[in-house]
């Protein structure tokens, strides 16, 4: 979920969301019973071609997680988006466009062999991670559940779902139905789940609402910089291109203060530096991978939040330090106003010398 600024924290480039969820594992070509239940976050990544030929994950600047959309700037904010807007074709090979559904399961077979003397963090719910061919499977199984999907509290399923990446990429996923009509029992809705988090706290969660607990997903991605980078060493810059972003002019820029504050935590996430990826790492082995719609191919400017910044960080006002070792509001408002009032004083002193001059040449 989307966080305040306060609680939003500064990654380590070698943070993955894995660190902070029990993620669940697939064992190759055996079926496993399950019970989907909870929110589903879709997420949206680029996967990019090395010079070698393999290929490695950016996760989209402008993806918008919580909406499951582009935000109206997604070229702005991301090198990927942009470089797909200017040259299309790129996404055929290069930089291919893929989804990822992100949902709680219970495993059934982890829940049937409770230890007699559990430890409190010990939980049978995971976070898996599913390409496009097994959720749109999940969700035609509603036909099958007389009409109510199967991650319904009350009338949802047991399924059995088996990954084989040996084979074809369309038939790496089976899922098919165990059990239909199957209620959430009392003790499935008590479980827990130990939540870990980026600041390196954790806290045990508890169900509510009828639901068991179930783990968050903390999205971490790469940083614009580090993205240009790597974008760079494998070849989609010319070696003079300047990529580096650039501000926008002050009169066009937008306070802070007239932002929402989902407007505020977005900016924040968009610029966190989280994590980079080698380019030789192949983060999904063959699964499928299924063509996703692109961002918006024009789009707004993004406006910086504050005018030309006084503080030791520079004039990208929204630039990650600023958020991370900055006051941001306080500090940055107060640099701000009394820049602001230092060239009013300054404006004023050169109006009255005029002024004096102009006295003094009369007759």
């Amino acid at each position: 979920m989307a966080r305040s600024l306060d609680d939003t924290p500064t990654y380590d480039r070698n943070v993955k969301w894995i660190d902070f969820v029990e993620k669940f594992a697939f064992k190759k070509d055996d079926w496993h019973t399950v019970r989907f239940f909870g929110p589903v976050w879709l997420e949206y990544k680029h996967q990019v071609k090395t010079k070698n030929g393999k290929s490695y994950p950016e996760y989209c600047h402008g993806w918008d997680v919580d909406k499951s959309e582009f935000f109206p700037d997604a070229v702005d904010r991301c090198p990927c988006c942009a470089l797909v807007a200017a040259k299309p074709e790129l996404t055929k090979d290069a930089i291919k466009p893929g989804y990822r559904y992100l949902m709680n399961l219970i495993d059934i077979e982890l829940a049937d062999n409770k230890p007699n003397k559990p430890k409190p963090e010990w939980t049978p719910i995971r976070l898996v991670d599913l390409s496009p061919t097994p959720f749109a499977r999940l969700k035609e199984l509603k036909g099958v559940n007389k009409g109510v999907s199967v991650d319904n509290p009350k009338h949802g399923a047991l399924l059995q779902i088996k990954y084989n990446p040996d084979t074809d990429p369309s038939k790496q996923y089976s899922v098919s139905m165990d059990t239909k009509d199957v209620a959430l029992t009392e003790e499935q809705k008590a479980y827990t789940v130990l939540q870990k988090y980026p600041d390196g706290s954790s806290k045990i969660v508890k169900g509510e609402n009828g639901l068991p607990a179930y783990f968050e997903y903390i999205r971490c991605v790469n940083s614009r910089e580090d993205m240009v980078k790597s974008l760079r060493r494998n070849g989609y810059y010319g070696e003079d291109e300047d990529t580096t972003p650039k501000p926008s002019s002050a009169s066009s820029r937008k306070s802070l203060d007239s932002y929402t504050r989902e407007e505020k935590v977005a900016r924040v996430d968009a610029e966190t530096p989280v994590e980079v990826m080698d380019e030789d790492y192949i983060p999904f082995g063959g699964e499928d991978e299924e063509p996703a719609p692109q961002p918006p191919k024009t789009a707004k400017k993004a406006n910086a939040p504050y005018e030309d910044c006084p503080a030791e960080f520079g004039d990208f006002a929204s630039a990650v330090e600023c958020f991370t070792q900055c006051g941001v509001i306080d500090k940055c408002r107060e640099a701000t106003e009394l820049n602001s009032k230092k060239e009013e004083k300054a404006t004023k002193e050169k109006v009255e010398v005029n002024d004096q001059e102009d006295d003094d040449d009369s007759i």
